[in-house]
């Protein structure tokens, strides 16, 4: 994960926050007494804004962070360990929900689940697990409704308190009230010279009682008084919702007033306001005004229009916009967005908006697979983690209402790197089931659908499923009989043959679709093919040829900048040089890939970096060196729920070198180390592979160190190694998993650089201090 003391992701507010005190005391006695604690409320009550309050006040009980995990923008439940896995900057392989558990376990956390409700069961799904298999993550989730779970504590958010109707207050009591405090705090956003008088409290505190006291509401009204006076809301307001709340019986009374509230707002915007709220609301995340401009302009919005607009209906509190970014995007609250979404079908103009959103998505994803190849890999990353909630929204409009097939297999295929690099496999094979499961023509896109759907199981190890993917592109390849297609179904060959350890057959394959592709000329899938080539020539043991590969990607990469490939290439060609016994060539290439993957900013392959380097450094004697780079390798792979060892022929290696730097060290020495390099940050460990000036490693001659600080619970499990207990034992005593305990005795092992539980025992009896 992205950091420990003080780690997150919550949002700065540009707001202040506004009573509420009772509540946020109610939050934090419920999070003591409980590890899953539910806000529920109606929409608009404020559950997030108290979530996200209560979870930066209580930053400090938290050392491994407190992260807010937004599912407004998610619909499908099989997503949900994804975005929890996403929010936390874990990337991984396998089952995510298996890697989210053990990146997590044993780490102080609290995780803030963001609206909830349309997703109740696959978020109950995921905190019944959290629950039962780690017992340091803590939960707090906002929903319209319960999770209903063991465990579950369940607190109701009430709106903001209000006067009693028909009493008379003094002008300063009735500013103590929370509604009314909110209405002048946002008030004087718009109007600064506001304040509560005597003449106007009358009707300031009539319009927060007819709100109801909903935050939301109360936020969208205030922001009108850059026009109207607190009377002329009054007058104007009342009508309004009296006449909306007859039109829906059934529903909650804070919910009429709280659509009556929006609409209202939308009924008091100009022309050209409505039109683009209408909009803007086929947006799923974060807008971009650029976006804005190709999708939501025409004859009747102008492109020179959109800039005042946006600024507009930010000042009215519709549109909010985003911290931090330049240019700045917006972002729309859901109740907002559902009454724009409403308008625009009514108008019928619904299908031709999401129409343009769809071509502007599949574009950018063309964009991104066609600037791959170029200096810009870290920055498109960046940019695609943006937009991924709009790519998604185009791809599921693209495979239902528009029934843009073709266009659904160009967004899934050109997103590639972006799937792989992010861990995000599991979501990629999910959308290319749901894309080679629809009947379409024979085209190119497809075979590289199917490339890709032989490619990401593969990788993964599941050799049944990119067999028959592999089968279904030779068939495809043969019914188109173009080159290119024949190129792509050579690569899914290879990467199959690959994943069921045929390695004579992965090089033949890979070397016929290069032939292929280097006729077409196109840097991008030569690349891929090149990259492919080096890595299974190297578990081969051709390193005479892998060196030759190599050198063929370095002429296509370095003209234009490309680094991630080429950094992926150097690695596995240090892997052949270092078993070839090349031990300075190995170094040097290694060197060469840290800076490479430094610069494209990829985890995963940057663990991978490190642990192969780890293995370089024991080889040429440094084995304090080693020791440090197999604790860093470690640390990287935990945040991303993996591990560093790469491929499983090469899982015997990380096990030699473990054992070598043991023996060469002593056990504290070792521990030592490993534990140093467990501590160093991210870019701090890529600098131990990459040249640059770098945190001191500890030489082999190291003295003993003091083991890293046990963690509460660590202590726990160390007391209970001393009086004797087994695991199974210490997972009843304590009521958590096995593998929980599993995983902690692993990390005091670890910290205490003892190989065994009994040296562990021996020491910590040694050392009481470290029980205390």
């Amino acid at each position: 994960m992205r950091g420990e003391n003080r780690a997150g992701n919550l949002p700065h507010t540009v707001t202040s926050f506004v009573g509420r005190r009772q509540q946020l005391a109610d939050v934090r006695a419920a999070l003591a007494g409980s590890r899953l604690v539910t806000l529920v409320g109606p929409g608009g009550v404020g559950k997030t804004r108290l979530a996200v309050r209560a979870a930066a006040d209580g930053r400090r009980s938290f050392p491994a962070g407190t992260w807010l995990v937004e599912f407004d923008l998610l619909q499908d439940e099989a997503g949900v360990p994804q975005a929890v896995a996403t929010a936390l900057g874990l990337r991984h392989q396998g089952p995510v929900l298996d890697a989210l558990i053990n990146a997590v376990s044993g780490r102080r956390l609290l995780l803030v689940l963001d609206n909830c409700e349309h997703l109740v069961a696959g978020v109950a799904k995921l905190a019944a697990a959290l629950l039962r298999d780690t017992d340091t993550v803590r939960m707090l989730a906002t929903s319209r409704e319960p999770l209903d779970i063991e465990g579950e504590a369940v607190l109701d958010v009430p709106p903001l308190a209000l006067p009693e109707p028909g009493v008379a207050l003094a002008t300063a009591e009735l500013g103590r009230y929370e509604a009314v405090a909110l209405f002048v705090d946002r008030a004087r956003g718009v109007a600064p010279d506001f304040t509560l008088t005597d003449a106007n409290r009358e009707a300031v505190a009539e319009i927060c009682t007819r709100l109801d006291g909903l935050p939301l509401a109360v936020e969208l009204v205030a922001a009108r008084l850059r026009a109207l006076s607190p009377g002329q809301i009054r007058d104007r307001l009342g009508s309004h919702l009296a006449l909306l709340s007859g039109g829906s019986r059934t529903a909650p009374t804070r919910q009429q007033t709280l659509r009556g509230c929006v609409d209202w707002s939308y009924q008091l915007s100009t022309t050209l306001e409505r039109r683009l709220w209408e909009r803007v609301s086929v947006f799923a995340g974060d807008i971009d005004p650029a976006a804005v401009t190709a999708v939501c302009t025409d004859g009747l919005l102008a492109a020179e229009e959109v800039p005042a607009l946006l600024t507009s209906l930010a000042a009215k509190s519709v549109l909010t916009a985003q911290p931090g970014t330049d240019p700045v995007r917006y972002r729309m609250l859901d109740g907002i967005r559902a009454l724009g979404r409403d308008r625009l079908d009514g108008a019928g103009e619904g299908p031709v908006i999401r129409r343009r959103h769809l071509d502007w998505y599949r574009r950018l994803a063309r964009d991104f697979r066609t600037d791959w190849v170029g200096p810009r890999q870290a920055d498109w990353l960046q940019r695609i983690d943006r937009e991924l909630p709009d790519l998604r929204a185009a791809l599921e409009f693209s495979l239902g209402e528009q029934q843009d097939h073709p266009a659904a297999t160009a967004m899934v295929t050109d997103l590639l790197m972006f799937w792989l690099l992010r861990g995000l496999q599991d979501e990629a094979r999910r959308w290319l089931d749901r894309v080679l499961a629809l009947p379409t023509d024979p085209s190119p896109d497809r075979a590289a659908a199917l490339y890709v759907a032989t490619t990401v199981p593969a990788g993964l190890g599941d050799v049944a499923p990119a067999q028959a993917r592999s089968r279904e592109a030779a068939a495809l390849a043969a019914a188109l009989g173009d080159g290119h297609s024949h190129g792509l179904a050579a690569g899914a060959a290879s990467s199959a043959a690959l994943a069921r350890g045929d390695l004579t057959d992965a090089v033949e394959r890979a070397r016929q679709a290069l032939r292929g592709f280097r006729l077409e000329g196109d840097p991008y899938w030569q690349l891929i093919m090149l990259c492919q080539l080096v890595l299974t020539q190297v578990l081969l043991g051709d390193t005479a040829g892998a060196v030759d590969s190599y050198r063929s990607i370095t002429v296509l990469a370095e003209p234009r900048g490309e680094s991630w490939t080429s950094g992926f290439a150097a690695l596995s060609l240090a892997i052949g040089q270092w078993r070839a016994g090349d031990l300075e060539q190995a170094a040097t290439t290694m060197t060469r890939a840290g800076q490479l993957i430094r610069r494209s900013r990829d985890i995963l392959v940057a663990s991978w970096c490190l642990e192969v380097s780890a293995w370089i450094a024991g080889d040429q004697g440094a084995a304090g060196r080693g020791a440090t780079l197999l604790g860093a390798a470690e640390a990287l792979a935990r945040r991303m729920g993996t591990r560093a060892a790469l491929w499983p022929d090469l899982l015997t290696y990380h096990a030699m070198a473990e054992e070598k730097a043991r023996r060469t060290l002593g056990e504290p020495r070792f521990g030592a180390a490993f534990a140093q390099g467990l501590a160093l940050a991210a870019d701090d460990a890529l600098r131990l592979v990459s040249g640059e000036p770098e945190a001191p490693a500890p030489s082999g001659d190291a003295g003993v160190s003091r083991p890293s600080v046990l963690t509460p619970r660590e202590r726990d499990v160390a007391a209970l190694l001393v009086h004797g207990l087994s695991n199974p034992q210490i997972a009843e005593q304590l009521v958590v998993s096995r593998r929980t305990v599993e995983g902690h005795v692993l990390n005091l092992l670890a910290k205490l650089g003892c190989r065994s539980r009994t040296e562990a025992v021996t020491r910590l009896l040694k050392e009481e201090d470290l029980l205390r």
